[in-house]
């Protein structure tokens, strides 16, 4: 398959998942009072575990394909061949791929994963506070955590397929898309008083950011075919 139809096919698949979430928040009858705090938890734990995974997996994208496999590189610049291009911010450390980076305390970062682990580490707090709160939140207004959530996907996945890398854009679009999990898991908890939905929606996050990274990596491919160097990123 090609790196154009994979991409077509995750997007296609994110669009489905949103499509099912939208036909369960319109099935699921409306409820007047605020969901028990057990029904958040299952949900809620999934949410943080899941954070968690994303921040090990910005700082050190490659962990898991490293456990089967000794030869992966190591998107921070070692690589076990001398001989190919070197990594900082895991990105090619060419002129190219400069504004796919940031700079912080003398060290060369990813903008995106610095937005993931931003967004997580805030909607890890946020769902604490919800898990622990009596608050209720109004149909009104859970239709518009749902809302947010599916805007803040949609734009991630568009900023991701742009042309020009904007290294703040980047990092606050990639922050709000994972606030925006947090207030779909939030939205469909409150609005159907099912923690099934909440982890419906986590079990969809998973495609949707599996999405925008392959979005982000057919960009990287094309930004390669247009350089006029011999190295070439797989």
């Amino acid at each position: 398959m090609s790196r154009r139809a994979r991409v077509f096919y995750f997007v296609m698949l994110s669009i489905i998942a949103a499509a099912l979430l939208l036909v369960v928040f319109v099935i699921s009858p409306r409820q007047d009072h605020s969901i028990n705090s057990s029904d958040k938890l299952l949900p809620a734990a999934a949410f943080i575990a899941s954070c968690l995974l994303c921040i090990s997996l910005a700082v050190h994208p490659n962990w898991a394909r490293r456990l089967v496999s000794r030869s992966s590189p190591d998107r921070d610049g070692r690589s076990p061949n001398a001989n190919a291009r070197k990594f900082r911010g895991h990105h090619p450390d060419c002129a190219m791929f400069e504004s796919h980076r940031i700079s912080w305390s003398g060290r060369e970062l990813c903008s995106g994963c610095v937005g993931l682990m931003s967004g997580a580490t805030v909607s890890i707090l946020l769902m604490m506070i919800y898990v622990v709160s009596d608050w209720a939140v109004p149909g009104v207004l859970s239709m518009a955590f749902i809302v947010f959530g599916l805007g803040a996907v949609s734009a991630a996945f568009a900023e991701a397929a742009i042309g020009r890398r904007r290294r703040l854009l980047h990092l606050v679009v990639n922050s709000t898309m994972i606030v925006g999990f947090f207030m779909l898991v939030v939205g469909m908890l409150e609005a159907t008083g099912s923690g099934v939905s909440g982890l419906l929606v986590v079990s969809f996050s998973f495609l949707w950011i599996d999405t925008r990274i392959q979005l982000s990596h057919w960009r990287h491919s094309l930004v390669c075919d247009g350089c006029p160097e011999s190295c070439k990123m797989d």
